[in-house]
């Protein structure tokens, strides 16, 4: 074989260009403990017992000219070397690659040494792995401590040493992780030599500078929104000339070719699973901006913008080089901020739009719900039917409790197709039950949902055992009804584990449509529907123009990145006019399919309310021990211009996971917020990530439209730094002055600053998204402003500019403190320990009430709610049946 080579620099020492084959999946069965430090201890020296020392491959990894090229077969995993790119975090990352079980992927590069020397490597991986240097086995590395699946996983790290010869030296890396569903799957390799080292891997693509070319052209692109929205143009962009091209999307092409390489490019728009939609020839280099079209013309879900060669050079011409830039798109849904249409209409558009989507099982209940019978897919339906009882993939309960409905509300409908009813009946027998918390980050809506399986389940089947349990339905049914009382009680009187989370309250909202309509105790049909009506309270109370405006204790990496995306968006709209249909469809199908409920018009009235300030606290801890000693406290204040919500002093300096700490709305494209990223990726495997999520929780304190975020990051922390969010396309006017960033959506504006300085990202993979502040420790403010209140854009920066601002609180403190005017005149102290100051006395964050708004003000915890709206109270009462 002949091949070229290309060379590469180390990054910080670090290796960031690989070939990569994998993962190669395998289901292992050790049970529902799979989760546990001591079970999954075990799993993992099993696994290093039997697994050999020697390569698993002989053949030289290359990088492919043509589609047949680079092939690699190891064992029953058949595959191709693929070229990879680490980005700024040094990750070659393949946590989206997740499923249960093991997985096992390999990494190839060339290390270049100008002489033989000794040289230090550290490794970092999820779990395990182990390294060969130019064919001799040097390294075994195995998580020996700290091995729990719940988030956050922290890669383990080992240090070894090796001898390299002069010239290159083959770097082989085998890595596995064990997974019961969502696990980071990760690799970083550093090299500390006296001697520059470099990486030189093998290519046969014999058109080295063309090559280099594209990928420099490649490498530099960058889409600068996360989500576009229907009349949106999909766009890819390239940085100016004058600009350092890459320095957060790490290549190593040099910089003098990617200012300047420009040519003739294709772009194609495809989904993750290679269905194309849309594909051009475009300019592609140095400030080029290459539009593909209004959003309207692509698919409602995540995509993906393929860079490619033009075809003939691609195809023919064996250049297979790509890059991968991935968004989200909402095609023909319009956002609506204002209150439209009636219900009946509104349940009509909601059951069309997901009738169109190419979705899950839901699209298919829908078909069903507006008589598109012909036009169902049934391989989709059966497959659901098949996966939600292997034993191979994690529990998908939202998609059994599908299937169960579907069944119950269909099934005698002359429509309805013969072949499902046993595969579905199979689905249910079959499936686990009462198995919650046994999946890394599980929510605990999950525990609601396996509930409700069983119950209807059980109905469906009384007298059939259930493979599982060996028990029969109506076994179940009882079982499940007892479970299901007892988390709905929790939840009605002290609230919920992760408050505000919008992915919890689409998911019980889901099990309680269920439950009401089809379960046969009239006990749970009070209930459900009472802790319905209260979700949809705060869902209502924390509703700003369609946003979910709440600091939430769980959520989605794309459930941040604006309002467009987030689980519960399009519950809004269908209940009350303000949201947009995406692709969460499970809990809108199943409301507007709801027959025995109907949405008090109290709430609707609250959630379309627009009065000049409303300042709301909830407390939130379902265990029945701690009171208000534990838990979460929420606050949010919102006028008609913005809302600003936060999670009040919660468990600062504590590993974070999946939660939102705080969210400043003005618009549903509109939203700030700042983190602690532990990586460069937004894969939802990764708890944290780069947006979602902190890697150590801050300190936050909001008193209504002013808000202080302490930051104290741990030693030898992966990123360094902690960033806003700030999407410039979604702004009218933006500016950056002195050390603070300001913008204006209408007449609302917001004003932000952190005491390490802050600069606007303007290339890579967050480009004009990302205003960052490097810093162990750092503080950051955030004052909202109205044109009511703080005049015009140039006139609340002003005043802004013009606040008395201290950094660090007290002399004797040398943790991130500050002493901070607010817009309103409230002289705002905290620090890192301390109690929060406002005007000099020491004033409680969190309140001792579950609920206390204009709305309703209720103690923690609370048996009944008292809400009100213009003299008229509606009551909902939890008191045990």
């Amino acid at each position: 074989m002949t091949y070229e080579r290309i060379d590469y620099s180390l990054h910080d020492g670090y290796i960031h260009t690989w070939l990569v084959t994998g993962p190669q999946h395998s289901f292992l069965e050790f049970g529902p403990d799979l989760q546990t430090p001591s079970r999954r201890l075990e799993a993992l020296a099993q696994r290093a017992e039997t697994t050999s020392r020697d390569p698993d491959f002989t053949t030289q990894p290359v990088e492919r000219a043509t589609a047949s090229d680079g092939e690699v077969h190891i064992g029953d995993y058949s595959g191709q070397w693929d070229l990879f790119h680490c980005m700024e975090d040094h990750f070659l990352d393949l946590s989206d690659a997740t499923q249960k079980g093991s997985l096992r992927a390999w990494a190839y590069t060339g290390l270049e040494s100008p002489a033989p020397q000794r040289v230090s490597l550290t490794l970092t991986t999820t779990d395990f792995a182990d390294v060969w240097i130019n064919g001799e086995h040097v390294h075994r590395q195995l998580r020996t401590v700290s091995a729990t699946l719940r988030p956050p996983t922290k890669p383990v790290t080992g240090t070894f040493q090796v001898m390299l010869n002069e010239g290159t030296n083959d770097v082989v890396v085998r890595f596995e992780t064990i997974t019961p569903g969502s696990t980071p799957f990760v690799l970083a390799l550093r090299a500390a030599a006296d001697q520059d080292l470099s990486v030189a891997l093998p290519t046969l693509i014999s058109r080295v500078d063309r090559r280099r070319h594209l990928e420099a052209v490649f490498q530099a692109a960058y889409i600068q929104q996360y989500v576009f929205t229907q009349y949106d143009k999909v766009a890819v962009n390239w940085p100016d000339k004058g600009e350092s091209a890459v320095p957060a999307e790490a290549t190593d092409t040099e910089e003098a070719d990617t200012k300047t390489a420009e040519g003739k490019i294709t772009i194609r728009v495809q989904t993750p699973a290679g269905r194309v939609y849309g594909e051009a020839e475009r300019k592609g280099g140095a400030s080029q901006t290459a539009e593909m079209g209004f959003t309207y013309k692509y698919p409602n879900g995540q995509l993906e913008a393929l860079l490619i060669p033009p075809p003939e050079e691609y195809y023919t011409g064996d250049m297979r080089v790509s890059r991968t830039l991935r968004f989200w798109g909402l095609d023909n849904e319009p956002y609506t901020e204002t209150p439209k249409g009636s219900f009946p209409e509104r349940r009509s558009e909601a059951l069309l739009s997901a009738a169109r989507c190419e979705a899950n099982i839901y699209s298919e209940i829908a078909k069903m719900a507006v008589g598109w019978w012909s036009r169902l897919e049934l391989p989709l339906i059966l497959e659901t039917a098949r996966r939600v009882q292997d034993q191979n993939v994690a529990p998908d309960t939202p998609s059994l409790l599908g299937l169960i409905g579907m069944l119950m509300r269909f099934g005698e409908e002359q429509g309805f197709p013969a072949d499902l009813r046993q595969p579905i009946a199979a689905a249910i027998a079959n499936a686990r039950y009462g198995e919650p918390g046994t999946v890394a980050g599980e929510l605990e809506s999950r525990a609601l949902l396996s509930a409700v399986c069983e119950i209807l389940g059980g109905q469906l089947l009384p007298d059939v055992t259930f493979t599982a349990s060996g028990e029969s339905g109506q076994w179940h049914q009882e079982e499940g009804e007892r479970r299901a009382l007892a988390w709905i009680h929790a939840r009605a009187t002290r609230g919920f584990s992760a408050p505000g989370s919008d992915t919890v309250y689409a998911e019980t909202i889901l099990a309680l449509a269920h439950l009401i309509d089809f379960a046969g105790s009239d006990t749970l049909w009070e209930m459900g529907a009472v802790l319905l009506d209260k979700i949809l309270f705060l869902l209502a109370t924390n509703c700003y123009k369609g946003v979910f405006g709440s600091a939430r204790g769980s959520t989605t990496t794309r459930g941040v990145l604006g309002g467009y995306l987030e689980a519960t968006s399009g519950i809004t709209k269908l209940m009350w006019g303000t949201g947009v249909y995406n692709m969460d469809l499970a809990a809108p199908v199943s409301l507007a399919l709801l027959q025995n409920y109907e949405l008090p018009v109290m709430l609707q009235t609250i959630a379309t309310d627009v009065p000049e300030a409303v300042w709301s606290q909830e407390h939130h801890d379902p265990k029945e021990a701690g009171a208000t000693a534990n838990g979460i406290s929420i606050v949010a204040y919102r006028t008609p211009d913005f809302m600003l919500s936060a999670t009040q002093d919660a468990y600062p300096g504590q590993a974070g996971s999946d939660e939102h700490a705080w969210q400043a709305t003005l618009a549903p494209g509109a939203t700030v917020f700042v983190n602690h990223p532990v990586c460069a990726g937004l894969s939802d495997a990764q708890r944290p990530n780069f947006w979602r999520g902190n890697g150590a929780r801050p300190r936050v304190v909001q008193w209504q439209d002013a808000l202080i975020a302490l930051y104290v990051l741990p030693a030898g922390d992966w990123m360094g730094f902690t960033h806003a969010y700030f999407p410039i396309h979604a702004f009218d006017e933006h500016v950056l002055r002195g050390s603070w960033a300001f913008a204006r959506k209408g007449n609302g504006y917001i004003a932000l600053t952190a005491s390490e300085g802050l600069s606007l990202t303007r290339t890579g993979h967050s480009a004009y998204r990302e205003l960052r502040s490097s810093g162990s420790q750092n503080v950051w403010l955030c004052q909202m402003g109205r044109t009511a209140l703080d005049g015009d854009f140039a006139a609340f920066q002003d005043r802004v500019l013009a606040l008395p601002l201290t950094y660090a609180a007290s002399d004797t403190n040398t943790l991130p403190g500050v002493r901070w005017t607010t817009l309103r005149s409230d002289e705002l102290q905290l620090d890192w320990a301390g109690p929060f100051l406002m005007n000099g006395e020491i004033t409680p964050v969190a309140g001792d009430h579950h609920i206390a708004n204009p709305y309703c003000v209720a103690p923690f915890p609370a048996d009944l709610l008292d809400i009100h709206y213009e003299g008229t109270v509606m009551r909902l009462s939890f008191e045990k049946q």
